[in-house]
């Protein structure tokens, strides 16, 4: 304000205002005096907040630190006695080995060091989704000078199970400003897109990315690069931003097809018919990309309510679906918890085993009289057992089946308590 009133009183040479023009030349120093004071209350409205905080920790706080002391020392208490409990049941859990890993390492320097001595590199991928007891972890086992890792912030996923990027960016600002500490390698260069989708890429991200949304400054240290000399771009070729404001849709366009189609899909059905009838491409030239691989069934729908033929490669087509895949699945399932009716069946019906519809229903029947309903489990125990009373429903073959059946199934589980996953899969 007082800059204001200064350059008024130079424009004027230091002459009074007229009366005239006093409205006029006073306006920017009433909208600046304006702003001051507005910026001014802003100040106060937050300090009044801060003092109503301060107001309740005092009243409060007092009252509820013995609470907390004392909840506190229970934790404490139920955490031990349940640490030495699973001692003497001789079971742990995922997080005890890697604390007891931990520990052994930092208490035993003899053990450390035989690991230092054996390992000639550490190296680590998705170093972005890095806890901090896998860091640690890897500072012990490694000798100070041999670790490499790799990693991108922008695609940490995993804060809900406690990976902290901070790790990683911590290490990519200090090995930036200090090649004592270690060497930043930028892996910048693209072989795979096109220009247009790097500049695409790199434009939005540049907007959207900062310290306090992605935990990065999205400038030239980020940026992809394209670096593909053998695609040449193609100025026809531009990337387009669809927008759909939802708040935009009234109440009378809202019908019963908006429950199967979003405003979003509308937008992009409508720039595929775009690019097909007035610019000729055909629609096997168009890829639609999905978060997902599964679970389009209302993209799909969508798509042919419009006539867009559609191909997808989902699920049906995932390595992980395939028979043999679930059949080891289910295997394993039965092995953990043979009360899985589900998987049991599975892996009877399985060429491993190759029981029919016949036979399964033959032994199904074989419940024991004392309960109402059974498990299938159960039920082919109490077949083993009333085989040579039931040999009108559990016949010769049957039996020898079954018995074959339950001796494999009893060593693998029998096996599982004492090795490995790896090794019991190659068993079975």
């Amino acid at each position: 304000v007082l800059a204001r009133v200064v350059a008024i009183s130079k424009e004027k040479n230091g002459r009074a205002l007229t009366n005239a023009s006093r409205k006029a030349d006073l306006k920017p120093l009433a909208d600046a005096y304006n702003e001051e004071r507005k910026a001014q209350f802003a100040k106060l409205g937050q300090l009044s907040d801060k003092i109503t905080i301060l107001d309740y920790q005092e009243r409060y706080h007092g009252d509820t630190w013995g609470l907390a002391k004392t909840f506190q020392a229970f934790m404490s208490d139920f955490v031990e006695a349940y640490r030495q409990r699973k001692r003497q049941e001789n079971a742990f859990e995922f997080a005890d080995i890697s604390h007891y890993t931990i520990e052994i390492l930092e208490n035993f320097p003899q053990v450390r060091e035989a690991y230092q001595e054996r390992f000639h590199e550490v190296m680590v991928d998705e170093y972005q989704d890095t806890n901090h007891i896998q860091e640690r972890m890897l500072e012990l086992l490694s000798n100070g000078h041999n670790r490499f890792m790799v990693g991108d912030i922008k695609q940490s996923i995993y804060r809900f199970r406690q990976a902290d990027p901070q790790i990683f960016n911590e290490k990519f600002q200090r090995y930036a400003q200090d090649s004592q500490e270690g060497k930043l390698i930028l892996l910048k260069e693209n072989f795979r897109s096109s220009s247009e989708v790097l500049s695409a890429t790199n434009d939005v991200f540049e907007r959207l990315m900062d310290q306090e949304v992605g935990e990065i400054n999205y400038d030239n240290m980020h940026q992809l690069v394209f670096a593909n000399t053998k695609l040449t771009p193609n100025s026809d070729n531009k990337a387009e931003l669809l927008l759909y404001d939802k708040d935009d849709t009234g109440e009378e366009e809202e019908s019963q097809t908006e429950t199967k189609l979003t405003g979003e899909m509308r937008l992009v059905i409508k720039e595929i018919l775009k690019l097909h009838q007035e610019q000729g491409v055909a629609f096997k030239e168009i890829a639609l990309l999905t978060s997902s691989r599964s679970r389009n069934d209302q993209i799909l729908l969508a798509l042919s309510e419009y006539g867009i033929p559609v191909k997808t490669d989902g699920e049906q087509n995932n390595y992980l679906q395939s028979l043999e895949v679930q059949v080891m699945l289910d295997t394993l399932r039965v092995i953990h918890n043979p009360l899985q009716d589900y998987a049991l069946v599975a892996l009877m019906k399985s060429p491993m085993f190759s029981f029919d519809e016949d036979e399964l229903a033959r032994l199904s029947l074989q419940k024991a009289e004392d309960k109402v309903q059974e498990n299938l489990y159960g039920k082919l125990v109490n077949a083993q057992k009333q085989a040579s009373s039931q040999k009108n429903l559990i016949h010769t073959a049957l039996e020898k089946k079954l018995k074959q059946f339950m001796d494999i199934l009893a060593s693998w589980r029998l096996y599982a308590k004492t090795h490995s996953l790896y090794d019991l899969i190659w068993k079975i």
